[in-house]
């Protein structure tokens, strides 16, 4: 049901899928209470203690007649429980909102540790407002992929419909400086 909106990765042992994570840093993570190896409980309490992955937003799933289900639910530390039987519909709202969550927490972050300053470009003369709607588009298009590591210059200039060069070459006379360096400070 989820494979046609999103890139989904499905394990059966939480061992192979701490292994995974540490690697790929996924934006969202559901799991069954119930995983071979480990429970999706201790799997979910591991990766919000830990510094690299505790951002990473946790579905949680498991039965509503579980006797323990509140202390499991208390120590997963996960950020959504449902109960199955659960809608689709349901679970792909809660996945809407905790990764747009998590990308807007992240920006905090990032201005919050950077300054507000960190996105703006300095006032130039021979900046028009063509010029700033431009930088505008720029910058929003990298804050939107901002969980894409591998962001190139390539993808910036097609989004603008932009060779590689002529997108180089108007950022560079705009800023003073290459779009890696600011996709980089991003």
């Amino acid at each position: 049901h989820l494979s046609k909106d999103y890139i989904i990765k499905s394990f059966e042992n939480g061992s192979e899928v701490l292994e995974s994570i540490k690697e790929e840093h996924p934006d969202l993570i559901i799991s069954d209470t119930v995983l071979h190896g480990m429970s999706g409980n201790e799997l979910s309490s591991r990766l919000k203690t830990s510094g690299d992955t505790s951002i990473i937003p946790i579905i949680l799933y498991g039965s509503h007649i579980d006797i323990d289900r509140r202390h499991k639910r208390e120590t997963s530390l996960a950020d959504t429980f449902l109960y199955i039987p659960f809608h689709i519909e349901d679970l792909k709202i809660e996945i809407t909102v905790l990764i747009r969550n998590s990308r807007f927490l992240r920006k905090s972050f990032l201005q919050k540790i950077f300054g507000e300053q960190f996105l703006k470009i300095k006032e130039n003369e021979n900046l028009n407002e063509d010029n700033y709607v431009f930088i505008d588009r720029v910058k929003d298009y990298i804050l939107k992929n901002i969980d894409q590591e591998n962001l190139t210059i390539d993808e910036v200039a097609s989004e603008l419909y932009m060779s590689r060069t002529t997108f180089f070459n108007k950022w560079k006379s705009l800023t003073g400086e290459a779009p890696k360096f600011f996709i980089f400070r991003i």
